[in-house]
């Protein structure tokens, strides 16, 4: 059995400021599980790979979120996911995360608004 940990989060050294203001939406995101927000029962990553091989664990974990971060959290980019191993097999991911150059507020805000029409 795969016990993941709370993600380490890392920001880009120089957008370590900016990147802050994104760090608590990053974190209800990462340690939410999928299906147990009412508003919204995609948010938050699924814990599928629990029962998996720690390989394939990883894999599936890092798939998770990245699709996550895109679709909640636009505004910034996963740059590297790596993981730590501990004594009791439990593992601790760290997430290395930068802003998203090509990230358009007003494009955002229209394909939002062409959802609802």
């Amino acid at each position: 059995m795969t016990t993941m940990k709370q993600p380490l989060l890392q920001f880009e050294p120089d957008n370590e400021n900016e990147l802050e203001r994104y760090r608590r939406g990053l974190e209800t995101l990462y340690s939410t599980v999928e299906g147990s927000c009412p508003g919204d029962r995609k948010f938050g990553l699924s814990n599928e790979y629990v029962d998996e091989l720690p390989e394939v664990a990883e894999s599936t974990f890092s798939l998770e979120v990245y699709n996550k971060t895109e679709a909640y959290v636009p505004q910034v980019e996963i740059l590297d996911i790596s993981f730590e191993h501990d004594a009791e097999g439990r593992i601790r991911p760290k997430i290395t995360i930068g802003l998203n150059e090509e990230y358009n507020e007003e494009e955002y805000d229209d394909e939002e608004e062409d959802g609802w029409e």
